[in-house]
């Protein structure tokens, strides 16, 4: 005897006596013995799809009840309810199950459904900002963006450029390969981070104004030191950064 036939064999034992119905007349009705009803009911036998069909029928009860691993008390005693019922309130009984059927089935698709991700489409510089050497000023504007799309919790809600950083020098805010967000600026006049050229290479550093120079400050301080710029070499500002916080997130 095997699970499936035992359950079987409980659950229509189970709805023939919440039924008042006997073995005798579930076999009439479904034209086959009262023995094989007996094996069913003993799990010995388990009959073929189309009479669990008719089964199912003549007991007024889902194909479920008659599966169920468990018998289930709840809907015996719902089919012990429904028969003492006229047939009008059997229907009122039958649309509201119906009613709360539809509730269960959207209250699911709401339980597994995806949220919907906002996303925003930009265009993004794939230049070279690093610690060391970059990309001549001039070449910048000769180089061609292409368009990304990331998420909006990831990106700030305003801004006009995206770089993507190279190397390691601003870890840990940022890694290589992330991107990063400003504004096209041409001065520094208060310490920020800021992608600019000195003395024929690009930078991405956070950078602190002096009267006549700049301190030159890298996130991962370890490996790159900070260092002061030359009061007699020229720096070409490109754009000022916009930092996220801690977390990695954008204000």
């Amino acid at each position: 005897m095997n699970n499936i036939n035992k359950n079987f064999g409980i659950n229509l034992k189970s709805l023939l006596k919440a039924n008042h119905k006997s073995q005798k007349e579930l076999a009439g009705a479904i034209s086959t013995s009262q023995a094989n009803v007996s094996n069913w009911i003993k799990g010995t036998h388990k009959p073929s799809n189309q009479k669990l069909t008719l089964i199912a029928d003549f007991l007024s009860v889902p194909l479920s009840a008659l599966l169920s691993s468990e018998s289930d008390e709840t809907i015996i005693k719902t089919t012990q309810t429904m028969q003492q019922l006229v047939t009008k309130r059997r229907t009122a009984v039958l649309s509201y199950a119906r009613v709360q059927l539809e509730e269960q089935v959207h209250e699911s698709e709401a339980l597994f459904s995806v949220p919907e991700i906002e996303t925003v489409t930009f265009e993004q510089y794939d230049l070279e900002f690093a610690a060391g050497a970059g990309i001549s000023l001039d070449e910048i504007y000769h180089v061609k963006p292409e368009r990304v799309t990331l998420p909006a919790s990831e990106i700030p809600s305003h801004f006009v450029l995206s770089f993507v950083v190279r190397g390691n020098s601003a870890s840990p805010l940022f890694e290589d390969g992330d991107p990063m967000f400003g504004f096209p600026s041409t001065m520094i006049t208060t310490e920020g981070l800021y992608a600019v050229q000195y003395d024929g290479s690009t930078f991405m550093k956070y950078i602190i104004p002096h009267r006549d120079h700049l301190t030159m400050h890298s996130f991962n301080n370890e490996e790159y030191p900070d260092w002061e710029t030359d009061p007699e070499i020229p720096v070409y500002v490109i754009a000022k950064i916009i930092i996220p916080d801690a977390r990695g997130v954008y204000h």
